[in-house]
């Protein structure tokens, strides 16, 4: 009989299976009307996240930006944070994904206090899969609310690699988990106006 430790190697070996089963698939950018692929990855806690287990839930904003601690990022994300009230009235949630890993996403969603999810898309293939660009990406330079670099342990600037950097897309699903909202020229200052806007045009049709 196999024991505990046995049991969770296996399971986890498998979750990174279909892991990467689901980010390997690539498909052309998503339009209105499409189905939303499934697909997993870890969010800015440390914890496996699955599309399938939320996408069923409700109105889901997804929005892809190109790196944590860049001015324009830290804008659209306190925006977010700023507006959860109204999103909920929808029944929206939340979720950010961009190329930067768990450290990173940790450290800017304490820094700005987020109050939703961040999903670490480090081989880009979340956003191959959603069909948004992808750049060479550079590292990370993590920042206080007053622009200071966070130090690392040994009291250096603390710099995060970060392989990939997606465009600033927004998507937004409904509980049956088709797009009904896709955006590619988002401006960071009204992203979270613009989705508002649309949840209640839609909301009343």
């Amino acid at each position: 009989m196999w024991n505990v430790t046995q049991l969770l190697t296996v399971t986890s070996l498998f979750v990174a299976f279909l892991c990467s089963e689901a980010r390997g698939q690539q498909q052309c950018s998503l339009k209105i009307g499409d189905q939303v692929p499934e697909f997993c990855c870890f969010d800015h806690r440390g914890q496996i996240w699955e599309s399938s287990d939320h996408f069923s839930q409700g109105i889901r904003v997804v929005y892809f930006y190109p790196a944590d601690f860049a001015a324009c990022s830290a804008t659209q994300a306190q925006h977010y944070r700023d507006n959860q009230r109204e999103l909920a009235a929808f029944g929206a949630e939340v979720i950010g994904i961009s190329g930067d890993g768990i450290k990173s996403h940790r450290l800017f969603s304490e820094t700005h206090a987020l109050t939703f999810t961040l999903l670490s898309d480090r081989d880009g293939g979340i956003a191959r899969q959603f069909g948004v660009p992808l750049r060479a990406g550079r590292k990370a330079m993590p920042a206080d609310k007053e622009g200071k670099p966070i130090l690392d342990t040994d009291g250096t600037v603390l710099q995060i690699p970060r392989d990939f950097a997606a465009a600033r897309w927004t998507f937004i699903i409904d509980s049956d988990g088709h797009v009904i909202y896709r955006e590619t020229d988002v401006a960071p200052g009204t992203d979270t106006k613009e989705v508002l806007q649309f949840l209640c045009k839609w909301k009343t049709r």
